[in-house]
């Protein structure tokens, strides 16, 4: 579930993924009651005064009896609703995936206003004062008048906004996709600071003190100062920090998907109290034990090279000619008559031996660095080559096994489906088109009635139990995922007839564009690629059937990564193997789990290193004439590296060959490593 709880009084409410809303006793975990959606329930349940107010993917906000679970009312939005819903005064305000943000009376979930913004809202809004605040896919920050929705002012970010807005006195702080946490002026909108991070920012920033506390899709945990954006100290999990942090007492709190909750000493000692570290001083400075302001000192060994201790704080060495009292505080080391001298004669000759000697030394070093310089010259340049690869010593063909007898066993036959688009979907959609079909469905671009734009409807091509539970499965996690490189999910219904909605993408997929590519154009893809994994690995998803033909690209060539039928979440643990995995692209833990263990984002890590191959050679790295041969390839071989094949990819070698370990140790073991060494 991705529901956090809400408490209230002794009770505590919570969304599930059975789509219902539970009232748990907070002391015995015993079931007071629940209440069905209709769908998945991933917003956050929010409490004012008898009622509880929750989102669900079913479209709808509701509005229940806190005691009882009964229902008050419930509101119809145009999409899914994650956002938690905020409550003010008599007013609800709440996020949808349809674009809107919504204010709903709260007593009768009544329409006061909704305003547009470009793309979902998966943030949920903070309100101050006279105005909400709230972030949107269209990489906006919005500030609307509470009362009227009308926009006072928005702030364009680099990505997108799923992190929810933090206000502390005169200013809103918020995350974004593009890396940065922003703090804004949150009356103009004007930015005051922006402190960029080694990856997107989802978690929402949480304000104590003089201090903003922050996660990052980077593994840190970052403390800033809230007035400048100054970096105080950041801490390193082992994955995404995505979380939020909570402050109790003086502790800091916040989880990270490696699986641990991480507790810090909140800054809040002042000058002249006791420490032990740095990050327990306002200032940033614990000296001798005690916190002092930045620079202080009691002696001049408490000071770097060229500075002197004076009245507590260090202080630059003084040139020659200038006041001193002291030998100390010179860069001579010579205070003569309270002015700084130069060393005597003696001294001075005695430098200058040692200066005239080191200049020889650096002379002849040049000379000699020159003529080589020179023979380098002379050398012709190599052009780039082209290597015919070997042909591979032909094998004697393995003799054939006679296939074990296997027992008969009894099934139902599925249910199959023709390729027409079904009569049943024809009063939802207009000119529809048959455009395709993957391992289990046919796919045809159609034009939504509700919508009035181009959509890709994916209908099963039979039904059975199996087939089933994997169509609802795709559905439940593509449907949390929200990024520009991963396309859209829009809708799903098993009535009239089972389908899912999705973005229509028209540029074909990196299946058919002409190979080998340039390497700079293959690097863009690939690392667009990366952050769409970026997303998903954030929750704990992993796609485990990266392949050209699920690539999808729009007329600009932005990559969109479709096709979760065969991805896992992490918590699913029992999930141990995953079948109908696609040979050419398997990473070896997909064949063999015993040896190579379970399948993780290190999986889609591999199967992005063989796409990135075949993008600069125009071959797969295990291609063989048999199965068998491609499965040894696989699991045993190790490729040709991508050089041998096109000398230009030279620069990436090790990236691809580092992608494409057999071991998931070996590999990188997050899209951001392998980003870095992208750009």
């Amino acid at each position: 579930m991705d529901s956090s709880p809400a408490i209230s009084e002794n009770f505590v409410y919570v969304g599930s993924w059975d789509n219902y809303v539970y009232c748990l006793n907070k002391n015995t975990g015993e079931l007071i009651w629940k209440f069905e959606t209709g769908n998945m329930v991933d917003s956050s349940p929010a409490i004012s005064e008898n009622f509880v107010y929750v989102g669900s993917d079913d479209n709808y906000i509701y509005c229940l009896n806190k005691r009882t679970g009964k229902l008050i009312w419930k509101f119809k939005t145009g999409s899914i609703v994650d956002s938690l819903p905020i409550i003010s005064e008599n007013y609800v305000y709440v996020g949808s995936r349809d674009n809107y943000i919504y204010c709903l009376n709260k007593q009768t979930g009544k329409l006061i206003w909704k305003f547009e913004t470009g793309d979902d809202v998966h943030s949920s809004p903070a309100i101050s004062e006279n105005f909400v605040y709230v972030g949107s896919y269209d990489n906006y920050i919005y500030c609307l008048n509470k009362w009227t929705g009308k926009l006072i002012w928005k702030f364009e970010t680099g990505e997108h906004v799923s992190s929810s807005p933090a206000i502390s006195e005169n200013f809103v702080y918020v995350g974004s996709g593009d890396n940065y946490i922003y703090c804004l002026n949150k009356q103009t909108g004007e930015l005051i600071w922006k402190f960029e991070t080694g990856s997107w920012v989802y978690s929402s920033p949480t304000i104590s003190g003089n201090f903003v506390y922050v996660g990052s899709g980077d593994n840190y945990i970052y403390c800033l100062n809230k007035q400048t954006g100054e970096l105080i100290w950041k801490f390193k999990t082992g994955s995404c920090v995505s979380s939020s942090p909570a402050i109790s007492g003086n502790f800091v709190y916040v989880g990270s998907y490696d699986n641990y909750i991480y507790a810090f000493a909140e800054i809040n000692k002042v000058v002249g109290s006791t420490c032990s570290g740095n990050s327990e001083c306002k200032s940033g400075n614990c000296f001798k034990g005690t916190c002092r302001e930045i620079g202080y000192c009691d002696s001049d060994s408490d000071c770097s090279f060229g500075k002197y201790c004076e009245n507590d704080k260090c202080a630059d060495l003084k040139e020659t000619g200038m006041w001193c009292s002291e030998d100390s505080e010179c860069k001579s080391k010579k205070c003569f008559k309270e002015v700084c001298r130069e060393q005597e004669n003696s001294n001075s000759f005695l430098f200058l031996i040692i200066g005239g000697v080191a200049l020889i030394i650096i002379v002849i070093f040049l000379r000699v660095k020159g003529k080589s310089k020179e023979k380098e010259v002379k050398e012709p340049k190599q052009e780039p080559m082209w290597i015919k690869p070997e042909p591979e010593p032909k094998r004697e063909p393995e003799p054939k096994r006679e296939p074990e007898p296997q027992m008969p066993v009894e099934h139902k036959p599925p249910q199959k489906f023709s390729r027409s688009f079904p009569a049943e979907l024809e009063e939802n959609y207009d000119d529809a088109k048959f455009i395709g079909e993957g391992g289990f469905a046919y796919v045809f671009k159609a034009k939504s009635k509700k919508d009035n734009r181009f959509v890709a409807i994916k209908i099963p091509k039979e039904m059975n139990e199996k087939i089933g539970k994997t169509f609802l499965k795709e559905i439940r996690i593509w449907g949390d995922l929200y990024h520009k490189n991963i396309a859209k999910f829009y809708d799903a219904n098993i009535y009239p007839r089972a389908y899912f909605e999705i973005e229509y993408v028209g540029g074909g997929s990196l299946e058919g564009i002409k190979k080998p590519v340039d390497i700079e154009r293959a690097a863009k893809l690939i690392y667009n690629l990366l952050q769409g994994l970026t997303e998903a690995h954030s929750k704990n998803i992993y796609h485990l059937d990266l392949k050209p033909s699920n690539i999808l690209l729009t007329l600009n060539e932005e990559p969109k990564i479709t096709d979760w039928g065969l991805s896992k979440i992490a918590k699913d643990s029992k999930y141990t193997a995953v079948t109908g995995y696609t040979l050419m692209y398997a990473a070896p833990e997909l064949i063999s789990p015993k040896d190579f263990g379970k399948a993780d984002c290190r999986t889609d890590i591999f199967q992005i290193g063989i796409i990135f191959y075949e993008l600069v050679t125009g071959k797969n790295p295990f291609d063989g004439d048999t199965q068998q041969q491609i499965l040894r390839n696989i699991l045993m071989e190790k490729p040709k590296k991508p050089s041998e094949i096109n000398a230009y990819a030279k620069v990436i070698d090790n990236i691809i060959m580092k992608c494409l370990e057999k071991k998931k140790e070996d590999r990188y073991q997050n899209v951001f490593d392998m980003q870095k060494d992208l750009i």
